[in-house]
């Protein structure tokens, strides 16, 4: 760790405070990780490499596991941090010419996370893609969320009801526009 590094984003969960600490955008410089225990104030440090030059937009923790979201050549990223091993890889299904990160969020209950993507289609409709991965990084569900040929969907949030059903709501968009003309409402899964 040295005085370049500067405090890149924070997370908590489960007590620990964590804070990562990196050298900018688009280098292959490792990220570090400080760990902090809020009851017993003992730290942990973790040196993470970075193995894509990514653009980080974001990062989550989970039980066992660091979420990194971001860019690499414009295109979107997710990549997949175990403490265990000390192993970081890149998640299936996500790196795509035309498409945008929306959302990435952890169901820790579950020890599942999720990453929404906006993805153009024919005719320039967009639709929304929910990736499910476990807590190893490996996909187990995707689901398509496709409107009428006149709309696409422009922004959206997922959540999951007290009955554990998975929903995505947000806002559509009337053919090509970025502009909101509405609001859906939609159930993910079975």
């Amino acid at each position: 760790f040295s005085l370049k590094e500067q405090i890149l984003g924070y997370d908590y969960f489960d007590n620990h405070l964590y804070v990562l600490f990196g050298t900018g955008e688009y280098t292959y410089n490792e990220f570090w990780l400080l760990k902090l225990n809020l009851t017993t104030r003992e730290e942990q440090e973790y040196v993470i490499r970075r193995i894509i030059p990514i653009d980080l937009a974001d990062f989550q923790v989970s039980r066992d596991y660091l979420i990194f979201s971001g860019q690499v050549n414009f295109r979107p990223v997710v990549l997949h941090y175990n403490f265990s091993s000390g192993l970081i890889k890149v998640l299936p299904g996500i790196y795509g010419q035309k498409s945008e990160l929306i959302e990435v969020n952890t169901e820790d209950d579950l020890e599942t996370f999720n990453v929404i993507m906006n993805e153009k289609g024919l005719g320039k409709s967009q639709t929304f893609t929910i990736n499910t991965f476990n807590s190893s990084g490996e996909i187990i569900y995707r689901s398509r969320l496709k409107p009428d040929l006149d709309y696409s969907l422009v922004e959206g949030r997922s959540t999951r009801i007290n009955n554990g059903k998975q929903f995505i709501a947000g806002t559509y968009a009337y053919r090509k526009s970025k502009y909101s003309r509405g609001l859906f409402i939609a159930r993910v899964g079975t």
